[in-house]
């Protein structure tokens, strides 16, 4: 749990980010604002899970890249990134066309992919909801 909150804590920096370089953007730059202020801020996430990753240990890292079943479960990782870099792109424009309702746009889709991503571990995983959790996701 303790993970979690930090990680909440830490991501919430994130929409802070993107509405930061879109913010009071003229209509006729919007769209290619809204494409800079993401590739930035995702070219700046990397660097923390490369540093990591470098290090790590040498054998534990070679060992693992080399795993087949690995590499599948790493190409399914880069789909998902994909949609999500589709998704944060989409979020980034949301917020420059936001004005003055840049922390609605957050809630909105915060909720959205609290709730969706939850429900999307669920199915993959198999695992079976609490009649809380499934409260929780209808509201």
């Amino acid at each position: 749990v303790i993970f979690a909150v930090l990680a909440g804590m830490c991501w919430g920096f994130g929409p802070v980010g993107k509405k930061y370089g879109v913010a009071d953007a003229p209509d006729e730059v919007k769209h290619v604002r809204t494409t800079c202020t993401y590739l930035v801020y995702i070219s700046a996430t990397v660097w923390v899970p490369i540093l990591k990753l470098l290090c790590s240990n040498r054998e534990l890292r070679s060992s693992a890249i080399k795993d087949r079943g690995f590499q599948w479960l790493l190409a399914g990782t880069m789909c998902c990134g994909i949609v999500s870099g589709l998704g944060g792109l989409i979020s980034t424009l949301a917020f420059a066309h936001s004005g003055g309702e840049g922390a609605l746009v957050s809630v909105i889709e915060n909720g959205v992919y609290t709730v969706s991503g939850a429900l999307m571990i669920t199915v993959l995983f198999k695992e079976i909801p609490t009649k809380r959790q499934i409260a929780s996701a209808c509201l």
